[in-house]
């Protein structure tokens, strides 16, 4: 029969709780935050009577949204504090992706590293434009899906400027 020490056990026992109590509250703390953030979004497109069709988060930090009916981007960044842009596409002519990037390393070792990754949607009579970041290397130091994630809304963000001329 195996013999177990009641002290050992219960020192044990507290030992995994106190490992355990750091990852619970901060997956509260995120979880609260990320229900904040989703609470704004709802208001934000409620007052301005917005309804999505396509979303996409990532990182946390970052969102972009689509009203195809009303022909509205939302893009909302709370890496510092919740900054929410309204764009309105029928005012956007041009959409491209800039990528900031180095080599780093010596001979065949050489290798590119992202530092940015930027969709700049320039206005149509304008020399104006919105610049939505989707990665910064100052604040996060490994990309997660953000250079095809670009292209893809690249893509979506073209896909109904043409189709805003089509309607037109």
């Amino acid at each position: 029969m195996l013999d177990i020490d009641l002290l050992t056990l219960t020192i044990a026992v507290l030992a995994m709780i106190a490992f355990i109590i750091p990852f619970y509250l901060q997956y509260r703390k995120l979880n609260h935050q990320k229900m904040g953030i989703q609470k704004q979004l709802q208001d934000f497109n409620s007052l301005n009577q917005l309804n999505i069709d396509q979303e996409e988060t990532w990182r946390s930090k970052y969102y972009l949204g689509l009203d195809r009916s009303n022909k509205k981007l939302i893009y909302a960044n709370w890496t510092a504090e919740i900054k929410i842009d309204l764009i309105d596409l029928t005012q956007i002519g041009k959409v491209s992706i800039q990528e900031s990037a180095r080599l780093v390393g010596l001979g065949s070792s050489k290798r590119r590293v992202c530092d940015l990754i930027l969709l700049r949607l320039k206005l149509n009579q304008q020399d104006k434009e919105h610049t939505l970041e989707l990665y910064d290397a100052e604040k996060f130091s490994d990309l997660q899906g953000e250079g095809p994630l670009a292209k893809k809304w690249e893509g979506i963000i073209q896909q109904e400027i043409k189709r805003k001329l089509v309607i037109v």
